[in-house]
């Protein structure tokens, strides 16, 4: 189990307010790692950090909109002062709009792309600056199946996360000379408070039955495995790859 160990390292998750961001947050704590966690919301990053220091971990709450650069890199530096190194980077926020493309406004757009994408290209040219530093770096960006596969009502959060996965690839080819490790992770339906109500309700259930091989909806803990593989030793010799987690969805 060493091999997954990210005993001592400093990991920084976005969107670790809740859901998928808190959750991974908490596991890399639990797994060893000391956090600095931010989102828009700091009462809810308050919750996660009192989670996170059950682990007896240190935690660093930081209250960043993702979409402003320069707050980014203010942030980054402090995390880099305060811990003195900054190891893996889990780009996990973003955001969700379900419209028809007739509906789509060009500000309904540039919210998406600026959440999902923007955000998280910045967010790993700061990091990637530190981890270049130190000769070492993980980069794990939190994309979606709808980059891979087309859903009506998706288009700006399916083109999003679409040119997240390019982006991984691309700086994964020039960030591999300084040992950065940059892959995606591709979730199906996965529940969280954004889409509880539905995916539990009987119609949500019925959906995911059909959708679904594995006849049920993810949980976060479903990607703990894989985000541990991702951000570990266990993948040094692992990069610009996606890795699809979605009970089989894809294969249909």
């Amino acid at each position: 189990m060493n091999l997954f160990s990210v005993e001592g390292k400093v990991a920084l998750v976005t969107g670790a307010s809740r859901g998928i961001g808190r959750h991974l947050a908490i596991e890399l704590a639990r797994w060893g790692a000391d956090l600095v966690i931010c989102s828009r919301n700091r009462a809810r990053l308050q919750e996660t950090a009192r989670q996170i220091r059950r682990h007896a971990r240190k935690c660093l709450i930081e209250q960043v909109d993702i979409t402003e650069i320069d707050a980014v890199e203010q942030m980054v530096g402090r995390a880099r002062r305060e811990s003195g190194r900054l190891d893996i980077l889990i780009n996990n926020a973003g955001m969700a709009d379900v419209r028809m493309i007739v509906d789509l406004g060009p500000e309904d757009w540039d919210r998406v792309m600026s959440a999902n994408l923007r955000g998280a290209v910045f967010c790993a040219r700061a990091c990637a600056r530190v981890m270049k530093d130190a000769g070492r770096g993980k980069i794990l960006n939190i994309a979606s199946i709808s980059a891979l596969y087309p859903e009506k009502g998706m288009a700006a959060y399916a083109a999003s996360k679409a040119a997240l996965v390019q982006f991984t690839r691309i700086a994964a080819l020039e960030w591999a000379p300084d040992n950065i490790q940059v892959n995606a992770l591709c979730p199906g339906y996965v529940v969280t408070d954004m889409n509880r109500k539905f995916l539990e309700s009987k119609a949500g259930a019925e959906y995911v039955r059909r959708l679904i091989p594995l006849r049920r909806a993810g949980r976060p803990q479903d990607l703990t495995g894989a985000a541990l593989f991702l951000v570990s030793s266990a993948s040094d010799w692992v990069t610009g790859s996606t890795l699809v987690v979605d009970g089989g969805q894809s294969v249909r």
